[in-house]
């Protein structure tokens, strides 16, 4: 069960799209957090709220990753 504060990965893009979460609220029955995307990464998408069937709880990435993910954004 995701909670407040937790590292996630969308499961739709792992690699590019990782993040914290807060702010839980229910929505027509169904739970969603504010996804706050991790800056470290060269192309990050504003804050948003997502399902918490549309992410999963992950590692947050070395830096020596988050530099190797930054090199292959930046080629393409």
């Amino acid at each position: 069960m995701l909670s407040d504060g937790m590292y996630v990965r969308f499961k739709d893009a792992p690699h590019t799209r990782m993040g914290t979460l807060s702010g839980m609220r229910d929505k027509n029955g169904r739970r969603q957090f504010l996804f706050h995307h991790d800056q470290r990464f060269r192309d990050t998408i504003p804050d948003s709220y997502v399902f918490e069937d549309e992410v999963e709880e992950c590692q947050p990435p070395t830096g020596a990753q988050v530099h190797a993910i930054n090199a292959l954004l930046k080629g393409s």
